[in-house]
């Protein structure tokens, strides 16, 4: 909260890692973020609250829209989210044109320029 113009944040949590609800309210704080790292995230980090807050829908503004790289590192526990949330999240960041976002009334959000998704979704491979 004391560093607003971050641009840049990994975190590694584990077992002791903040809830989904406490990275909200400190990426709301960082509105120049552009690369977000979650190293080890665990279920109650790394939820479809989280996920749902980094979604872009129509007429709100996202967390932290300049993000445009993102890496997720061996999430703990494939089952503390829906598939489909992290689905919806990446593609609602992934327009097909940045002018239609930015004509349809919704927030301008950055284009994913790198996304990393390590061991995390089916037992360890990446995809």
């Amino acid at each position: 909260m004391q560093s607003p113009n971050i641009t840049r944040l990994e975190l590694q949590c584990g077992w002791c890692a903040p809830t989904s609800h406490e990275l909200i309210n400190a990426l709301e704080h960082t509105v120049d973020l552009t690369h977000l790292k979650l190293a080890h995230p665990f279920k109650h980090s790394l939820d479809d609250i989280l996920l749902d807050a980094l979604t872009c829908k129509d007429g709100f503004a996202p967390l932290i829209p300049h993000l445009h790289n993102l890496v997720l590192y061996r999430i703990m526990d494939k089952d503390g989210f829906a598939r489909e949330a992290l689905e919806r999240m990446l593609v609602s960041r992934w327009p097909a044109d940045a002018e239609i976002t930015l004509h349809s009334g919704s927030p301008a959000v950055a284009r994913w320029t790198h996304v990393e998704l390590c061991e995390s979704l089916n037992g360890g491979v990446p995809e």
